[in-house]
């Protein structure tokens, strides 16, 4: 595996890691505000690894 690939991989696995802990907060009637943190983080993760993906791409 390539460096990128790893950094893609860990990407994807810390937006699982925080929509799971959106689930979690979500179930034990957390404020919105956590339940939403998490959802962002896990936007953010998912789109850094995109871009990753978009980077290797065009080299």
């Amino acid at each position: 595996m390539t460096i990128q690939t790893d950094e893609h991989a860990r990407l994807l696995q810390l937006a699982a890691d925080e929509e799971a802990a959106a689930d979690v907060a979500e179930r034990r009637g957390d404020d919105f505000l956590l339940i939403a943190t998490h959802r962002r983080r896990a936007d953010f993760f998912r789109r850094r690894a995109a871009l990753l993906i978009d980077d290797t791409e065009g080299k």
